[in-house]
């Protein structure tokens, strides 16, 4: 029997960009996690979490 892994949506919301970039940069080197966004606008990151199945953590 094989567990299957699911991949973990991740969205950024980090008003410092080179600090999400950073941040960004550290999780794609984990297996399982992927940044599905980044931003600093909260308005958007509204609109965007509501489209998309994201993890937080």
């Amino acid at each position: 029997m094989s567990i299957q892994k699911q991949t973990k949506n991740i969205f950024i919301a980090d008003d410092h960009k080179i600090f999400a970039d950073g941040l960004k940069s550290m999780i794609s080197e984990f297996e399982g996690y992927k940044v599905v966004g980044c931003e600093s606008n909260s308005m958007y990151i509204v609109s965007k979490l509501k489209k998309k199945q994201i993890f937080f953590c």
